[in-house]
């Protein structure tokens, strides 16, 4: 049985199939070494909608308000992290982020 070929680097991200998410996310590749972490992931969840889209997994309005501040908590840590690492010297990556 033969495979179907695809590049893996782009999985999803092109072609027939293709996720708007994931074209989305593709997208924001070339920014990665030009924007901070915190502007980064701003910059993930406005350009993906991240908002909606995690209230959208509810049907509950109290239960979609408080994903979406999850999701605003979530930017407070990354912010927290980048303050902290350049009020300390260190260095400040999305690698290190998510390491």
């Amino acid at each position: 049985m033969r495979r179907p070929r695809f590049d893996q680097g782009l999985w999803r991200c092109s072609g027939r199939e293709a996720s708007p998410l994931l074209q989305s996310i593709e997208g924001l590749r070339p920014l990665v070494l030009l924007l901070s972490p915190l502007e980064l992931s701003q910059c993930l969840v406005a350009r993906c909608h991240l908002d909606r889209i995690v209230a959208g997994w509810s049907e509950d309005p109290m239960e979609a308000r408080q994903r979406i501040a999850d999701l605003d908590a979530l930017l407070e840590l990354i912010a927290s992290y980048q303050e902290e690492g350049i009020s300390s010297g260190a260095s400040v990556s999305l690698s290190r982020l998510i390491f």
